[in-house]
């Protein structure tokens, strides 16, 4: 379910990204896989997981697919493929990292609070930078 609720998300951006501003889509993929992220914490029955579910599926889905229309919409097409580049770089070590780390944790606590805390902390701080983006002047692209 949540590979398909995924794919619906990142088409779902497809469509919605011509109308909305990419800082409003972010803020709410945010929240959403915010949403689906307390209700996988504190899951007690398959009900909860189906939320988490569709609204992580969902969430990720539309956050992975705007920062392209983001740094086009912001920046121009002029250094587009140096910027989607390095980006693409980095949060690939970083994702890489956060899984290390993640899963190290899990181990030596032997409890997933605290990854599912950290998650959520990340998640936070997505929602503030979601609402802090400022569309660079024109003249300046």
């Amino acid at each position: 379910t949540y590979s398909l609720t995924n794919i619906f998300g990142r088409l779902l951006v497809g469509v919605i990204s011509d109308h909305v501003d990419s800082k409003y889509i972010l803020f709410i993929s945010s929240v959403l896989m915010g949403i689906g992220l307390l209700f996988m914490m504190f899951a007690k029955n398959a009900a909860m997981a189906l939320v988490f579910s569709w609204s992580a599926g969902i969430g990720f889905g539309m956050f992975i697919g705007t920062p392209s229309t983001a740094l086009v919409n912001y920046f121009g097409s002029k250094h587009y493929s140096d910027i989607i580049s390095s980006f693409g770089f980095i949060s690939g070590i970083l994702c890489g990292f956060n899984s290390l780390i993640m899963g190290a944790l899990c181990d030596l606590t032997g409890s997933s609070f605290i990854v599912w805390c950290i998650s959520l902390g990340f998640v936070a701080i997505s929602v503030i930078l979601s609402l802090a983006i400022k569309i660079p002047r024109k003249e300046h692209l």
